[in-house]
């Protein structure tokens, strides 16, 4: 069974709060076709905030918050940042 969508969110987002100064750090970082710049961290702050306030429905949560989320683990953990 899948885990519902908001225990991902919030899983990812608890591993952000445990790395954002190792993931602040590794940027500007690129994880495959995409590269997060040092901006990227306030950007997602902004959609997280729309997230907890519920106004982004699922598909904009993935989009817009796990998504990301997964990406610079992937980035952070699995050296993903290559030109």
């Amino acid at each position: 069974m899948t885990e519902p969508l908001s225990q991902r969110i919030d899983r990812a987002l608890g591993w952000l709060a445990a790395n954002r100064e190792t993931v602040a750090q590794a940027l500007p970082l690129t994880v495959g076709p995409a590269t997060y710049l040092p901006g990227c961290l306030e950007k997602l702050d902004y959609w997280v905030g729309l997230y907890h306030q519920g106004q982004l429905n699922n598909h904009l949560a993935t989009a817009y918050v796990l998504n990301p989320l997964r990406a610079l683990y992937r980035g952070v953990n699995h050296g993903s940042n290559q030109p």
